[in-house]
Parts: structure tokens; C-alpha cells; sequence
């Protein structure tokens, strides 16, 4: 078994900093999605 791999049925959640803003923008006026996501599944 890899390090940090998962079992069938489990779930992963990951909070990751806020990246840096240009000036005149707020965190909390963002909206951040992920994109052009990876994963592999095994047995």
C-alpha cells in the first residue's frame, strides 16, 4: 500500500493556504475551483 493511498469507500479532504491576491482583492469575494484534476484508482 502507497503512502496516503486510500481504501475502498474512504474519503479525503485537503485544505491547501489561500495563494497570494493582487492588490484590490479580497479572500472572501474569491471563488477557487480545481481544475484539470488527476487521480488514479487500483485495486
Amino acid at each position: 500500500r502507497a503512502p496516503n493511498a486510500l481504501l475502498g469507500g474512504d474519503s479525503w479532504h485537503d485544505c491547501l493556504p489561500l495563494p497570494p491576491l493582487r492588490p484590490g482583492y479580497r479572500a472572501s469575494t474569491l471563488e477557487f475551483r480545481a481544475e484539470r484534476l488527476d487521480g488514479r484508482f487500483g485495486n
